[in-house]
């Protein structure tokens, strides 16, 4: 299981799928209290298409570290989060996919 350590010391976990097709990739973020599996059946709708698949549990839920102060769960923190995973995997074309809380997180990593 693929795991960043962020900027400030947490574990994110995150998953991928079909990385090596040229479609653009699709970064799947959950909302506040849920995980990635809550988004499963777009993701696997998305995947047998063919479309690279990025998901990941946000800070403190899932398998993602539990955060030890509420500053940590800042949502540029996340969106900073997404951006050092596309960094790791060193993808160029990103479509954010955000549910609720999710979709603010995409919002803000769009802006940025």
């Amino acid at each position: 299981m693929p795991y960043i350590k962020t900027k400030d010391g947490y574990n994110v976990f995150y998953g991928k799928h079909n990385l090596s097709s040229d479609k653009p990739c699709l970064f799947f973020v959950h909302g506040w209290m849920a995980n990635w599996s809550i988004l499963k059946p777009e993701i696997e709708h998305f995947r047998k298409k063919g479309f690279p698949i990025i998901y990941m549990d946000i800070r403190g839920h899932g398998k993602s570290d539990v955060l030890g102060d509420k500053q940590g769960f800042h949502l540029d923190n996340i969106a900073s989060d997404m951006r050092q995973i596309i960094d790791e995997l060193s993808l160029k074309k990103i479509v954010p996919v955000g549910y609720s809380m999710g979709g603010m997180v995409s919002l803000i990593f769009a802006l940025k």
